[in-house]
């Protein structure tokens, strides 16, 4: 079924997958409802919004495009350290439905950007891997992951997904981890100068405390159809987290390594749901990053996917699609 058809990368399957994607996108364009949850705390995203023409045919093309180019670039990377098989858009597919998962969220937002940076960086972390010298890898994540907190703030806590890799790889040196500070104060000093040279360094320097200081209540609220897409992906997301805890001896250590740090990954991103908790659609897409990477693992690397689980994926599209399309919130 489609995920047996996203198995393979033919020139089919890459028109099959923008289709796709267009499909659970469609009412960016007919009926657009593009919900975007940004402060002061995310200064290069407001910069952006400020750049682009204030249309919101814009905002649904760009982030489309955006999307897709994110599906990609996770794929390559995804077979490049060999965490899924090679010639397949499983990855690719499995990224573009949770990313679509609410009407609310089609378009150019905060962490659809910050998405670009994040799984960049996430590239370096793994590539620290084995290297008797990983500064250059690791100074590169830190800077990728403080400018992907530019654009959407509760970044901030994927942070430790670095220093983590330090224990997790056993590339842990003071040097090492003193080159990870410096990637993120580089950033953050850029920032601080900018600032300062336009006088608005007291005032930054309160939003900043007070998101720290005031921790949101959890405000949950979403029609039916909504709780329906976020019940498939659970499942499947489940699924595939009971079946690589079982099965994860038979892999070799460095594949075990690399999911574990993934799945630290998820639990950082589902973090940010402390700050959070007022806009639970930011952290579910934020989430839904490294639970795409885990349920494309599953998938990718199973021999023979089975039946029930090709339904709930195609539920979960079929949810999303109809969520997308008619949805009340629009």
């Amino acid at each position: 079924m489609l995920i047996r058809f996203f198995k393979s990368s033919f020139y089919l399957q890459y028109l099959f997958l923008i289709v796709i994607a267009a499909s659970l996108w469609i009412c960016a364009y007919t009926a657009p409802c593009l919900e975007i949850n940004a402060g002061p705390e995310s200064p290069l995203f407001l910069l952006l919004l400020q750049s682009l023409p204030d249309e919101v045919l814009v905002f649904s093309i760009s982030g489309l495009f955006l999307l897709i180019a994110e599906a990609f670039i996770l794929n390559f990377i995804l077979i490049r350290h060999e965490i899924v098989p090679k010639n397949t858009l499983v990855p690719a597919i499995v990224f573009i439905v949770m990313m679509s998962q609410s009407p609310l969220m089609l378009g150019l937002n905060p962490v659809l950007c910050a998405g670009l940076f994040i799984i960049l960086a996430i590239d370096r972390i793994l590539n620290t891997y084995g290297k008797a010298d990983p500064t250059k890898d690791v100074f590169s994540a830190a800077v990728l992951l403080a400018m992907a907190s530019l654009f959407h703030f509760p970044v901030v806590f994927i942070f430790l997904v670095i220093f983590l890799s330090f224990i997790i790889f056993g590339t842990f040196s003071i040097r090492v981890f003193l080159v990870s500070l410096s990637g993120i104060f580089t950033v953050y000093l850029y920032l601080f100068l900018a600032y300062f040279m336009t006088d608005s360094l007291s005032g930054q320097y309160c939003t900043y405390e007070n998101w720290f200081s005031n921790i949101p209540g959890i405000d949950i609220k979403a029609y039916y159809m909504q709780y329906m897409v976020w019940g498939w992906a659970a499942l499947l997301f489940l699924a595939a987290s009971f079946y690589l805890a079982s099965h994860l001896n038979e892999w070799n250590i460095s594949f075990r390594k690399r999911i574990l740090l993934i799945t630290w990954f998820f639990i950082f991103s589902f973090s940010t749901l402390i700050y959070e908790g007022e806009h639970f659609l930011n952290t579910a897409l934020l989430a839904a990053v490294p639970a795409s990477m885990i349920i494309s693992v599953y998938l990718a690397n199973r021999r023979k996917v089975s039946l029930l689980i090709e339904i709930c994926f195609l539920l979960l599209l079929l949810t999303t699609v109809i969520n997308n399309i008619f949805s009340p919130v629009c």
